[in-house]
């Protein structure tokens, strides 16, 4: 087995067949370098929304104060269902540009990052995308661009991956640091860990050193260790609304009007005395609530999909996001799609969705559930 193992460090088609001989569950996935022609359907659950494990409401209840008017004019689709209309994902990274808008397509742009000629969505697009070198087609991965602020510096992008719930504040323009990144946060736990089996094999047949568990440690894994990203876990929601007006002016016109909305209800234009019946069930330090809704990040994004839907908000709390209540949210570690958003509507999904953890059916496009899709 030594002669034919030592030959086959560069040599993928030998080496899937050692997994076969050596590991016969893996027979059935075979490690290529290229993706297959004709890429089999995503594997993504389908729903009803009878069938969501999380409490609901029906409709959206009346703002409880006064807002914005929503525009005349704008087609937007109040035809066809929107529950099961969110497009099939499996993590989303969002890039912080700084900007509020972009060319219709982010990837065809020079650069999408305010004062820095670096287009991270085009080469993370390279790199996941179909035809890219860690393009896995059971494993979507949508690419968004941001009005969040670009504090990097000139030589970084800053992005946030979800479900995982991380900012990754500086990823150096460099291919290396990107692939750094994709291993580090995109490629599944299942793939990482057949990955590394086959290289243990490998390694170990040509007599390398290993470490106590035998487990190998080549000097690239030690160099790719030493480059990690650095990262902080987000502690508050993250509120997407698509306002990419190149590509749609639905969008465009709603986007930026239902973000000044969240803000302020973020701002504490909605903060009811205690005796105020909507304040029941809530607890008030004075007329603070105890959640983390007063930190959360209010965004624009680019396309997220279905434009005839405007507007389209994307509602990602963290994991072990309290309610207000003190109780840890149903919602926790989700994301919660939304369509035909009116600035009527903010109030309602703040204080059902945020505040008590409950989905409000009428809008709902989808529910995007680590534990289902990303298994």
């Amino acid at each position: 087995m030594s002669s034919l193992l030592m030959s086959t460090h560069h040599d993928p088609q030998r080496i899937s067949l050692i997994i076969r001989r050596l590991r016969p569950s893996f027979a059935r996935r075979a490690l290529t370098t290229s993706p297959p022609a004709s890429a089999p359907p995503i594997p993504v659950p389908v729903r009803s929304q009878a069938s969501y494990p999380v409490p609901t409401t029906p409709t959206c209840p009346p703002s409880g104060c006064a807002c914005a008017a929503m525009p005349s004019g704008l087609d937007i689709d109040y035809g066809r269902p929107l529950d099961g209309t969110m497009p099939p994902y499996v993590q989303h990274v969002v890039v912080r540009t700084g900007r509020d808008d972009w060319g219709s397509r982010i990837e065809d742009e020079d650069g999408s990052v305010e004062g820095i000629g670096m287009n991270f969505a085009r080469s993370l697009r390279g790199l996941v995308g179909r035809g890219g070198k860690f393009f896995d087609p059971q494993r979507p991965i949508l690419i968004t661009n941001s009005s969040l602020p670009a504090k990097a510096g000139p030589e970084y992008t800053s992005v946030h991956v979800f479900p995982q719930h991380v900012h990754v504040p500086k990823i150096p323009h460099t291919p290396e640091a990107h692939e750094a990144f994709v291993s580090q946060f995109l490629i599944s736990k299942g793939a990482m860990a057949e990955k590394m089996w086959t290289k243990r094999e490998i390694q170990k047949s040509e007599g390398d050193d290993v470490d106590q568990t035998g487990f190998p440690i080549p000097e690239e894994d030690l160099v790719a260790y030493k480059s990690r990203l650095n990262y902080a876990k987000n502690v508050s929601p993250t509120i997407l609304i698509c306002g990419h007006n190149s590509r749609d002016t639905r969008c465009g016109i709603l986007g930026p009007l239902l973000r000044a909305e969240f803000n302020s209800y973020i701002g504490g234009r909605t903060q009811l005395p205690a005796d105020d019946e909507r304040s029941m069930g809530f607890r008030f330090s004075g007329l603070q609530p105890v959640s983390n809704v007063g930190k959360s990040r209010v965004a624009l994004t680019s396309h997220l999909g279905g434009h005839a839907f405007a507007g389209n908000v994307v509602v990602y709390l963290p994991k072990r996001f309290k309610l207000a209540s003190g109780k840890v949210s149903p919602l926790a570690g989700m994301g919660i799609w939304y369509g035909r958003v009116e600035p009527r509507h903010v109030w309602g999904i703040m204080e059902e969705t945020v505040q008590r953890g409950c989905v409000v059916k009428e809008l709902l496009r989808g529910i995007h559930e680590p534990g289902v899709i990303d298994g």
